[in-house]
């Protein structure tokens, strides 16, 4: 149960925080100083986004405590030099002892989140077809999942299609290929 005094004390600052920002917004000095803050930042975003050189190296190891608090660390070369050229997508099959064949493929996504869900879950393609490391892991996950202790796994494969994107301005595009990343049989026990 909450300590009644410990909710009355937040309710107190939260009211005071709330009295303060308002009087802050009233008068002169409070405007002059919410105004230097946005100019400051906007500032710091502006040197944040200049070409790289020695004086913005300077600055900017500075200002890097404002960025940060401020979100402006980003970099936005997100794509470059090298933007994607295809779109790569997984599935995993897994065959379990009894001989059920049980597909895996990237989980259907809300309506509401939709891009953010498909660009994490386009991200784990992604690197699972670039990255060897991470695929056995990912592949036991899989068949972890779709398998139960009483029909465990017997094989589990990991086949990636990768669909070349039309270059900008149009263009012809190869077809789609279809690469088998991983496939392990397990020991039958």
């Amino acid at each position: 149960m909450p300590d009644p005094a410990a909710t009355n004390k937040a309710s107190a600052a939260r009211a005071w925080v709330k009295d303060f920002q308002a009087r802050a917004e009233r008068t002169p000095l409070g405007q002059g100083v919410i105004s230097a803050l946005v100019i400051f930042v906007v500032l710091v975003g502006i040197v944040w986004n200049l070409p790289d050189s020695p004086i913005r190296a300077i600055v900017v190891a500075n200002l890097q405590p404002v960025a940060n608090v401020a979100g402006l660390d980003q970099n936005w070369g997100v794509f470059a030099p090298n933007p994607p050229r295809q779109l790569t997508y997984l599935t995993v099959a897994v065959t379990t002892r009894s001989g059920r064949e049980l597909t895996w493929r990237r989980p259907a996504s809300d309506p509401v989140i939709r891009h953010y869900w498909v660009y994490r879950w386009r991200k784990l393609d992604e690197n699972l077809a670039r990255t060897d490391s991470i695929r056995k892991p990912f592949a036991q996950w899989v068949a972890g999942q779709l398998t139960t202790a009483a029909d465990p796994p017997a094989r589990v494969k990991i086949t990636a299609r990768l669909v070349p994107l039309v270059p900008p301005g149009g263009g012809k595009i190869g077809p789609a290929q279809d690469l088998v990343l991983y496939d392990e049989v397990f020991n039958q026990k």
